[in-house]
């Protein structure tokens, strides 16, 4: 697809040097992307010293050190609950659920992840933060630099005919469905949390409801979920993502952890239908919230495209249950789903900020490209104190892979320790 577009591609074996300088002397890049702080782990000492003038951009995804810690604080929190679901915290003698544990934890400075990710921030030009939440965080409590970010969400073209037209309405839709690959953690205990815990108390209300899972790559044990008699049906690989949206009337998103933009959100969004999910879930996508949820911050749901503000079993069943039965209700929040799309991530005015950001780079003061570079990466301090060879690990690292795989006489690899900044 990328090929009949124009787009070269190549095909670089992981670790091996030689072709990956190939490539980057032939096609002498202006611009260089890493996708991931574990790709600019393992290219960018490359890059640098074959490419020393280009620029060099991180695109995160998502705070990935947030989501794992998350995880873990999840983990450990199903680990202690009491008989109601909750967490047990004696030293302080409260109770709060795993979400509520998950959005109270920020990753450390000694997490070793997080220092991962910084560190490719700092060795980076720019890096694309796709969260106005996680922003925040990079800006205020990270310390990284402002002119260092961008925020790159999701870039949606207005659709050609309106969501809201030609689609089933309420009458036309009926029962629940979620969406998610089963090899992303947060998709598959979201799926777990559904099936034990939120859709019982639904399907005791809606006896004839039925629940449709939509994911790729589902494990053997996400199957086993699967129950005609409980109406809970495990569909795997979705062919089409409007036809099973279309059907349902509405999409369950219950994560307990996870960080950055939920793609499945825009995309029940973009089709009309709309959400129940929790904080987690809707982080970064409310308008003009950029910090991160606290229990005494109030949910405004009747400006969602759906129901947001839950952080128990019984609260999302019950805000599932409201938009799945209250005609007025679901058209608010399908037509507020629709809006939301527009003005949270309208494809031209991200694209202009985002080439903006990049043309600085290349152009200020009448000065060259490699001038303007070059007066960024001076007083970037912090930056160039992490290209210092002592404090080049992931460079060493990936030597060592290609090393121990090639066989290659370590002796015979030139060092590129002098590289320019």
């Amino acid at each position: 697809m990328l090929e009949a577009s124009g787009v070269r591609t190549y095909r670089i074996a992981p670790n091996r040097r030689a072709d990956l300088d190939v490539v980057l002397q032939a096609a002498a890049p202006d611009v260089v992307v890493f996708d991931r702080f574990m790709a600019e782990e393992a290219f960018s000492f490359r890059v640098r010293a074959v490419n020393p003038d280009a620029i060099r951009i991180l695109d995160m995804q998502d705070l990935h050190s947030l989501r794992y810690t998350r995880e873990k604080v999840v983990k450990q929190a199903l680990a202690t609950k009491d008989d109601s679901g909750c967490v047990v915290q004696s030293a302080k003698s409260v109770t709060r659920s795993p979400v509520e544990a998950a959005l109270a934890s920020v990753p450390a400075a000694s997490d070793d992840r997080l220092c991962r990710e910084l560190a490719s921030v700092h060795r980076c030009d720019l890096t694309l933060v796709c969260s106005p939440v996680e922003m925040s965080l990079m800006r205020d409590r990270f310390q990284i630099p402002s002119h260092k970010l961008v925020l790159a969400s999701l870039f949606c073209k207005p659709p050609v005919d309106s969501p809201l037209v030609n689609r089933p309405g309420f009458e036309g839709r009926a029962g629940f469905m979620t969406i998610g690959t089963f090899l992303h953690p947060p998709n598959v205990d979201s799926v777990r949390w559904l099936a034990s815990e939120v859709w019982p108390l639904i399907r005791a209300r809606l006896p004839n409801a039925e629940m449709h899972v939509f994911g790729a790559y589902p494990t053997e044990a996400m199957r086993k979920l699967h129950s005609h008699a409980d109406g809970f049906l495990v569909q795997g690989f979705a062919r089409s993502v409007p036809r099973a949206m279309e059907a349902a009337r509405v999409m369950l998103a219950p994560l307990r952890f996870g960080a950055g933009i939920k793609g499945k959100i825009v995309d029940a969004w973009a089709n009309g239908l709309p959400v129940v999910t929790t904080p987690v879930g809707a982080e970064g996508m409310v308008p003009g919230v950029d910090w991160l949820w606290r229990p005494q911050h109030d949910a405004d749901d009747g400006e969602w495209g759906g129901r947001w503000g839950s952080v128990d079993a019984e609260g999302v069943a019950s805000d599932a249950l409201l938009l799945h039965e209250d005609p007025e209700a679901w058209e608010k929040a399908r037509a507020r789903g629709v809006e939301l799309v527009a003005t949270l991530f309208p494809a031209e005015p991200r694209l202009a900020i985002l080439r903006e950001q990049i043309e600085r780079l290349f152009r200020q003061d009448d000065k060259s490209a490699k001038a303007c570079l070059a007066v960024q990466r001076n007083q970037d301090f912090v930056g160039a104190m992490l290209w210092h060879h002592s404090v080049r690990s992931t460079e060493y690292f990936s030597r060592w892979i290609e090393l121990k795989e090639t066989g290659v006489d370590s002796s015979r690899v030139k060092s590129d320790t002098k590289a320019p900044a």
